[in-house]
């Protein structure tokens, strides 16, 4: 069940499935389950589980506190008081801070800003990483009864103690509640430049994109995060990245909702091109088959992926799908007979060449050219946006509503957040699924009218750097499918469109 756990948090974007396994674990006395659970717990703010794991192993002020933390002020009350019972007079700081928490359990009046004062003033003679879990208290105090000391406790604790991972899910979940982009970007910016190493850098990228996404905070930045954690791998040839395939994992859930997957092809060509791992190399592979087959359906542009599969794993059930579609079998090879007698200094007939070099007693139908893996760097490529060889019969998502508007421009997927203002006040966040320098597809379950005019906030991308600027835009809904709304931009400023424009080329 350990190992399991340990597998699933590799490959699974949300991690909840890891955290229950880990638990299970642990309740099953595996000695390491434990702390994993809890670093886990700790991540996903499974406020509950870190209750549960701090009792067991008898931290009643964690206990307490991860209760009052998923707002369960009753249940914080008992692990508070038996605390405050076994802690001494020399732990005078410790009391002081779970007498304030218990008095925030009761609802108790005591003078907040004092116990703030006094907690600060602690975490500066503290100084180092020892003063972190006193910002955090103060933190925790502010945010549960003086909320607008929160800004400076934040920013305080933050340069004190940047590397503190328990202070910085604090710091972290304070500005997700903001969920101001700027101050969002510029923190996790100086999260990645002041790493130790580029792998962890890319790691504390993939980890922060992956937070806004599930949280539904800036989840286009966190798509471009995620997506450029795996280009700096790729490019510099890191080591093993932890959560690696979860990361595709996160890509691939969100392209399949807004059908891109093609999209994401240049980026598994790069990847299959860097030293993966074997295991990871054959998962790549077979997604480039899923992808290319299933949702592109290019057939001839899947061949490459369908050959280098049954590379890796000899009839591979997704390869052998495939192969039967297209009407390619793997059948098993007759032994030949053996060559009559040679005469003295006669030469020996020159050998045929295998399909497979290792493949003697399998027979494939695909090209030779397609098959070896030394081979596959050069064939994997993404599938033409176009092509009309060898492709399945498939129909468009029907449009069920269209105007006719200005020439629209060739459209890019690029993930980019915008806040859409609808004609009577209200507003809603979303996703683009692309755009281009006249207009951009809206990805919604919204009723939005054809005709209407909406007024947009985009959230575009800097090209070449780790930020991005916000523009205001008009937009006609021209048309609706399945997946949205196309939208067409009325008057588009030259600076909006000289940063689309850089955005998408």
């Amino acid at each position: 069940m350990f190992d399991l756990a340990q597998a699933s948090e590799q490959c699974d974007p949300d991690r909840g499935r890891a955290l229950a396994l880990y638990v299970d674990a642990w309740r099953a006395q595996h000695p390491e389950a434990g702390g994993h659970a809890e670093r886990l717990a700790e991540a996903l703010r499974a406020h509950m589980t870190r209750a549960e794991l701090a009792a067991a192993r008898g931290d009643l002020v964690t206990a307490g506190t991860a209760y009052l933390d998923a707002g369960m002020r009753d249940l914080a009350v008992g692990p508070l008081r038996k605390a405050l019972d076994a802690l001494g007079p020399a732990t005078s700081a410790q009391r002081a801070e779970a007498t304030a928490l218990l008095a925030l359990a009761e609802q108790a009046p005591f003078d907040i800003e004092a116990a703030i004062g006094a907690t600060l003033a602690t975490a500066l003679v503290t100084r180092g990483a020892a003063a972190a879990p006193h910002y955090a208290h103060a933190i925790r105090l502010a945010r549960l009864g003086a909320p607008a000391k929160l800004p400076l406790l934040v920013a305080t604790a933050a340069r004190a103690c940047p590397d503190d991972p328990k202070l910085e899910i604090l710091v972290e979940d304070y500005l997700l509640e903001r969920n101001d982009a700027a101050d969002l970007l510029d923190h996790y910016r100086q999260r990645f430049e002041g790493a130790a190493t580029r792998v962890e850098a890319v790691e504390r990228m993939r980890t922060a994109g992956s937070v806004l996404v599930e949280r539904g905070v800036q989840p286009g930045l966190g798509l471009r995060l995620v997506r450029l954690a795996l280009e700096t791998t790729y490019t510099a040839l890191l080591p093993d990245i932890s959560s690696h395939v979860a990361a595709w994992e996160l890509l691939v859930s969100h392209a399949r909702a807004q059908h891109s997957t093609h999209e994401l092809m240049p980026l598994l060509v790069q990847a299959l091109a860097a030293p993966l791992p074997e295991h990871e190399a054959l998962y790549l592979t077979g997604l480039g088959l899923t992808i290319a087959w299933r949702d592109a359906n290019d057939l001839l542009a899947a061949q490459p992926y369908a050959a280098t599969l049954l590379d890796f794993v000899p009839d591979h059930p997704l390869a052998v799908a495939f192969l039967n579609e297209i009407g390619m079998t793997t059948e098993p090879v007759e032994p030949a007979a053996p060559p009559p007698p040679r005469a003295t200094g006669e030469s020996p007939p020159p050998a045929k060449p295998s399909v497979y070099a290792d493949d003697a007693p399998v027979k494939r139908s695909l090209p030779a050219n397609v098959v070896t893996r030394t081979s596959r760097l050069a064939l994997l490529k993404p599938p033409p946006p176009r092509s009309t060889t060898l492709r399945r019969d498939s129909s468009p998502i029907p449009m069920r509503h269209e105007v006719t508007g200005p020439p629209r421009a060739p459209r890019t997927v690029v993930p980019m957040d915008v806040m859409v203002e609808l004609p009577n006040g209200s507003f809603f966040s979303t996703v683009l699924r692309d755009v281009s320098i006249t207009g951009a597809f809206l990805t919604t379950k919204r009723k939005l009218d054809i005709g209407v005019v909406v007024a947009l906030t985009l959230h575009v991308p800097v090209a070449g750097t780790l930020t991005q600027e916000r523009h205001l835009v008009q937009a006609t809904v021209v048309r609706q499918t399945e997946l949205g709304f196309g939208l067409a931009f009325v008057d588009p400023d030259a600076k909006l469109v000289g940063a689309l424009r850089a955005a998408t080329s």
